[in-house]
């Protein structure tokens, strides 16, 4: 299953209440608006501008 089935606003929210650290690779279309998840909305613009791959080995996405 692709991780990006995790990535919805609803998630984002419900992760940041309970002050949980997760690391979802998010959509290619998702938007750069904060509507209602700013978190969410500050992974897309940081996987923008660091690319993919820079991303991923930041934050180790993807090991286990």
């Amino acid at each position: 299953m692709a991780m990006e089935v995790y990535d919805s606003k609803i998630t984002s929210t419900f992760l940041d209440e309970e002050k949980i650290k997760a690391v979802i690779k998010t959509r290619k279309n998702s938007s750069t608006k904060a509507r209602g998840s700013p978190s969410r909305t500050k992974t897309v613009r940081e996987m923008e501008r660091l690319g993919y791959e820079a991303w991923r080995d930041k934050y180790r996405h993807g090991k286990r």
